[in-house]
């Protein structure tokens, strides 16, 4: 009987050797990476309400491990439509988050909301001709804070969203659409211990430590930094590293920085140069995400001519280059900025700049992305800081 009980042990792990399966998407080959796409709480791209929402659910769960949803100020987001009569009146609409983070959470889906702050652009345009004084923009703040914070489910807070202009100071208080109030708060000065070429900016706006320190009495999750064109404008990794050393000096809770990566497939790019940035951040303690990834090509009328049979290839490479230098740097979280190709009108419309096609196809783009992910390894010593979850509110 030994014997037999012994055989059958070996029978079936040998069989179960034999059985291992190649991954065949993202999700199945993102081991510890996670691997996102934004979300909307309503319309054709929403998973709560709207006409695709089954679809949108099953190509999401099918295909990534990870949502982000994109809850704004404004465009149907937190705040409200019309301007408050007084501080004190401020409230805020949490349903759009709280109702994804849920779902998210039902399917086993990493949650990174995106974003809090960012220029007036993102907020309604009532909040562009406001005058508030800094100690009223100061309680707006932790109102907001607050009733944000506190929403369930999610795992990592994209707390500020593009604070630098092109040549790394920050985007300065106004009434346009690329000002930020947030500034009117006041300017603290400069703590990294960083100097010459490498001290970017003299002093930092006071609401980004004032909205970390409250926000971490709501929330377990990740507190993250994020910015745009890097890849264009390198000062503003400087200054985003400038404000990730003041912060921590200062003792303001920062666990995360996130980058945008909007490419072109004729870019040029050093992904080489790329790894030795992240692995900058990465000592200091913090982790670091490609927040919004996509290629983009050539707007055309035929799609199926051969100048794009050409290009397509170039496109998908490039995908491939980024993933695979991402997950050699042992970046933690990779969010393609978008589930399907987009039509005119919307951001990248026309460029095909994504993984699957408007009738949720696999495209050469995303298969790239699928060998990058089974072909690089993940550096364990810099990925040492995997995502945490987030699953109640503190």
């Amino acid at each position: 009987m030994q014997f037999i009980v012994l055989y059958v042990i070996v029978f079936f792990t040998a069989s179960a050797g034999f059985c291992v399966e190649t991954p065949q998407t993202l999700r199945q080959a993102a081991g510890s990476t996670l691997m996102g796409t934004p979300t909307a709480f309503a319309g054709e791209n929403g998973i709560i309400r709207g006409p695709n929402v089954a679809l949108n659910r099953k190509r999401i769960t099918e295909h990534f491990n990870c949502i982000q949803p994109a809850v704004f100020p404004a465009w149907g987001g937190f705040w409200p439509p019309r301007e408050p009569a007084s501080v004190k009146e401020y409230s805020f609409w949490t349903e759009p988050l709280s109702s994804q983070a849920e779902w998210a959470k039902e399917n086993d889906l990493y949650v990174i909301h995106h974003g809090l702050f960012s220029p007036n652009y993102y907020f309604p345009e009532w909040w562009m001709s406001t005058s508030y004084s800094p100690s009223e923009l100061e309680l707006i703040l932790r109102k907001y804070v607050q009733a944000v914070i506190s929403i369930k489910g999610v795992d990592s807070w994209n707390m500020f969203n593009e604070l630098f202009l092109g040549d790394g100071a920050y985007f300065p208080y106004g009434n346009g659409e690329w000002d930020n109030k947030w500034i009117g708060m006041g300017m603290e000065p400069d703590a990294s211990g960083l100097t010459g070429v490498a001290k970017v900016n003299k002093e930092h706006p006071i609401f980004i430590r004032i909205a970390l320190e409250h926000a971490a009495k709501f929330t377990n999750g990740k507190l993250e930094l994020r910015e745009g064109t890097t890849f264009e404008n390198p000062r503003k990794l400087d200054a985003l590293y400038q404000l990730v050393l003041h912060l921590k000096n200062v003792g303001a809770p920062i666990h995360a920085v996130g980058i945008q990566a909007h490419l072109d497939y004729s870019g040029t790019y050093d992904f080489d140069a790329f790894k030795s940035t992240v692995a900058k951040f990465q000592k200091e303690g913090v982790e670091f995400y490609i927040t919004e990834l996509d290629v983009g090509l050539p707007k055309a009328e035929n799609p199926g001519s051969a100048d794009w049979a050409k290009i397509e290839p170039l496109q998908a490479e490039k995908y491939y280059q980024i993933i695979k230098a991402a997950r050699e740097a042992g970046i933690s979280l990779i969010s393609v900025w978008g589930t399907t190709d987009t039509p005119e009108g919307v951001w990248r419309g026309g460029e095909r700049a994504l993984l699957l096609d408007k009738n949720f196809e696999r495209k050469q783009t995303y298969e790239a992305v699928l060998r990058a992910l089974m072909e690089a390894g993940v550096n364990q010593t810099n990925n040492s800081m995997e995502p945490t979850r987030a699953n109640s509110g503190r």
